[in-house]
Parts: structure tokens; sequence; C-alpha cells
């Protein structure tokens, strides 16, 4: 009888076995040290064929003994398991988008809220904020590392382009805009198609900015227009001070009927008249003529339309408290009036000989400077005089003119106050 080391099913692990010649001859019983007989462990003989010299093995395949182990089973089924979930949460960088963010400032480096940023022959565009920021994200399918043209607009500004690659990922692109002296550049909205370059437009849009505004300051808001756009004309409808004007565009379209404009206040249409705005509060004014006008409001605009754009604590500084004043005074008067004749008496005695009358038609007067007195003339009569009416009517009057405004941006807050106080005399 000999030793050797064999696979036990029992124990699971190799053991020491006995050869012997029972049952098939080569088969040997366990020597693994359990006790057979107890009911937790199945009565079986060893199915084990142990040689001479031979290496102790299984009965069963490799990986069928390997499933057959349930802390090997636990294992495979947790590592699996932990490989799917870190394959979900870990997206490949071909799947990612991309994300364009910036900033749009002016020379000056001062934010343009409300710029435009699109990307050319896209339909992808975002508008700056308060600050100037913008971000534009572009899905991962639009994001192929192709070259495209990013244009930033701002109106009174020349547009800026920049050619970049569109690849995954987050990439910084911020613009500086120039101010465009001939303003060919700025884009009207005409109400019959998109929006137009002022260049292509084909009918006229007056347009009166600050500059110009600031060149002659007018008492109101309409009067401050007068003479600076082709076609419009004031009717005074009231002698008062401050009183209202009536405005005419081209020239007068009813007999009976409603001839003014429609006045737009900040893209908010307004029944009053702009007499209570004052010229320093206004940023630019917007004349609309024709069928460009009707096409944006329709019949209301039939007799054209004028917007106002007011100016707004946005376009300063951060944090920046700015404070305007103006004051204005001046003498109304009447630099030249019309000749009229004082001496009635040329008339009937300048041309009389004898008469007490030298050429100018005033009054001879003898040496102690009393008037000369003809033998058929009362000695009390006095010197006739005449009057003018038109000292009456035309009278020489002050004006006077005080303008304080506050503005103010903090953050996505904004704010411009203003208060006037006009006195003027006629």
């Amino acid at each position: 009888m000999s030793l050797r080391r064999c696979w036990c099913r029992a124990s699971r692990v190799c053991r020491a076995v006995t050869l012997g010649t029972s049952g098939c001859g080569r088969r040997g019983s366990c020597m693994c040290g359990l006790n057979r007989s107890s009911p937790s462990i199945p009565r079986a003989p060893a199915r084990h064929t142990v040689r001479a010299n031979a290496v102790c093995s299984p009965p069963y395949s490799r990986t069928r003994w390997m499933m057959r182990v349930p802390w090997f089973d636990r294992l495979l089924v947790g590592a699996a398991a932990v490989a799917c979930v870190v394959l979900v949460a870990s997206p490949l960088p071909a799947q990612q988008g991309a994300v364009i963010t910036g900033r749009v400032t002016s020379e000056q480096g001062e934010p343009l809220g409300g710029a435009s940023v699109v990307i050319a022959n896209t339909h992808l565009g975002a508008a700056t904020t308060a600050n100037g920021n913008y971000t534009l994200t572009i899905a991962a399918e639009a994001a192929r590392g192709q070259q495209v043209v990013v244009t930033a607009r701002y109106i009174g500004y020349k547009a800026a382009t920049r050619t970049i690659t569109l690849g995954p990922g987050a990439q910084e692109q911020s613009f500086q805009l120039h101010l465009d002296p001939f303003r060919l550049e700025e884009v009207v909205v005409t109400g019959v198609s998109d929006a137009t370059e002022a260049k292509k437009v084909p009918f006229d849009v007056g347009t009166v900015n600050i500059d110009q505004l600031k060149e002659v300051p007018g008492a109101s808001a309409l009067v401050a227009i007068q003479g600076k756009v082709a076609g419009v004309r004031l009717l005074p409808t009231s002698a008062q001070p401050g009183g209202e004007v009536s405005l005419r565009l081209r020239g007068p379209t009813s007999i009976g009927g409603k001839q003014d404009p429609l006045i737009v206040v900040d893209g908010v249409i307004t029944r009053f008249g702009l007499g209570d705005i004052a010229a320093e509060d206004i940023e630019r004014v917007e004349i609309v003529k024709g069928a460009a006008a009707s096409s944006l409001y329709g019949s209301n605009g039939a007799n054209g339309v004028v917007q106002v754009f007011t100016k707004r604590g946005s376009s300063l500084p951060e944090g920046e408290l700015r404070v305007t004043s103006r004051v204005e005074a001046g003498v109304n008067n009447m630099p030249r009036r019309m000749e009229f004749s004082h001496s009635h008496a040329w008339v009937t005695c300048g041309t009389t000989p004898g008469a007490p009358c030298d050429p100018t038609g005033n009054y001879e007067l003898t040496a102690t400077g009393g008037r000369k007195i003809e033998l058929n003339q009362i000695a009390d009569n006095p010197f006739r005089t005449y009057h003018d009416f038109w000292d009456d009517l035309v009278k020489q009057g002050n004006f006077w003119n005080g303008y304080v405004a506050l503005g103010q941006r903090r953050g996505s807050t904004n704010f411009n106050a203003s208060i006037e106080n006009t006195r003027n005399q006629v």
C-alpha cells in the first residue's frame, strides 16, 4: 500500500489516498480526514484515478471547476459589473460637444451688451449679456473638426470675423469691435425680410445719433431733430413754453384726418407727445418712412414711424456712477425788425413849405428847446406821438435750462435717471 495525492470531491482539496484493489482495481479510498459517515457529506466512492507518480488533478475540466467555486463566481460577477459602470460613466472624447465662450468689447474695453455672435452658414448664434459675455454650445455630431467662421456684430460698430476649428471641448474667442464712421455695417430690421445691412436697404431710414443731438440742443426730442433728417417738418401747436409740436414726414396725407406719425419709445408705442422727454436723454432717433413703416406696424405706421432710443446705464463701466449736468441760459430777441415810419408828420407838414418840421419829419425846435408855434396852431397842443404796436407783440425774453442725470451699472442691474427744469420767456 502506498500514498499519493489526489482530488477529493467531498472536501474539494487535494488529500492523501491509499491505493487498493477494491472496486475497479486502481481506485483508492479517500484519506481526507473527514467523517464519511456524516450526513453532511454524501457517501460516494472516490472517483480518482491514481497512477504512480501522477499529478493530482480533478476529474472535471478547469473551466467547469472554476464555475463550481462559489467565491470565484461572486468575484467574477462583481468585476464585470464594475467594468460596465466604468464604460458607461466615461464617454469617449469623440462624443463630446464643442463650447465656445468669450467676451465682446469696444475699443475702450467697455462691454457691448446685446451684440450678436453667429457661426456662418449655420443657425447657431448667441447674444451677449450686459457684461458682454456669450456662450455657444454645439452638438457632438456637428463638431467634427471642420473650419468655421465666427462673426460678432453690434450696431454702430464694424463686424469682426474669425476662423476657428470646431472640435470637441471648450475654447475661448473674444472680440474687440471698432466704431464704424460711415455706419455702413448697421443692421436694419425692415419687416419685409430678414435683417439687412444699412447699405443694402432699398429705402431711406433717417438716423440722428447722440453726436448730432449735442451739436445744436433743442428744447424737446422732436425739436432736436429739426433740420437733421430730410423730409421732416415741425409745426408748433401751442405758443406756450415747452408746448407740443406736430411732426410731418414728407408731406400731408389727409385733409381732415390724423397725419402725425407713430411714435415708439424704447420699443413701446406711445400715444402722447415727446415734449416731456429731454433731448439729453436720447441716444438716437430713427425715422422710417414709406412701405417699411407700414410693414412693421400696419396701418398705424401709414404716416411714418419715429423710433426714439433713450440712454441706459448698460453702456457704463462696471460699478461706475456717472453724473451728467448741463446748464444753459440766454436771451430771446428779434435780431432785426421791420422798419416803419415813426414820423407821420413828414407826410402832413414835412412836405409843406414853412411847416414846423425838418426834412426827416421831426418837429423843429426853438433855441430854448421848445416847439415852433405857428399862428394857426394852439399853443398848448402837445407833440403828436405815434404808438408802435410791434413793441407790444415782440419783447426781449430770457430763458434758462438745467439738466442733471445719474447712471450706474452693477452686475445685471443698470439705471439712468434724469431731471430737467426749463424756463422760457417770450
